[in-house]
């Protein structure tokens, strides 16, 4: 374990309301974040434009929830521990 010294309760939670709602069997977080049948139901936010391409959709709930509830509390939790988080910081850089 890197932070023996950490309660993470609360994510080992997240896989039990996993297993509660979804009939999980994931054994991990990481486990879950890859394989989670829940999680592939998430197309990516695209929209059709007039010229008939493909763009981002910045209402939908990638950049509405995932960014502000995941990723800002992503970097938060890496700064909390000192882990730096570069892959992080360009997505919100971006």
């Amino acid at each position: 374990k890197a932070f023996p010294e950490r309660d993470f309760k609360f994510m080992l939670d997240y896989l039990t309301l996993e297993r509660v709602t979804h009939n999980s069997k994931h054994a991990n977080i990481k486990d879950s974040f890859k394989n989670s049948e829940q999680l592939a139901l998430i197309k990516t936010p695209t929209v059709k434009l007039e010229d008939g391409t493909y763009g981002l959709d910045t209402e939908g709930r990638f950049f509405t929830d995932d960014i502000p509830y995941g990723v800002l509390i992503a970097r938060w939790v890496g700064q909390e521990f000192g882990v730096e988080t570069p892959f992080i910081d360009e997505i919100i850089e971006w």
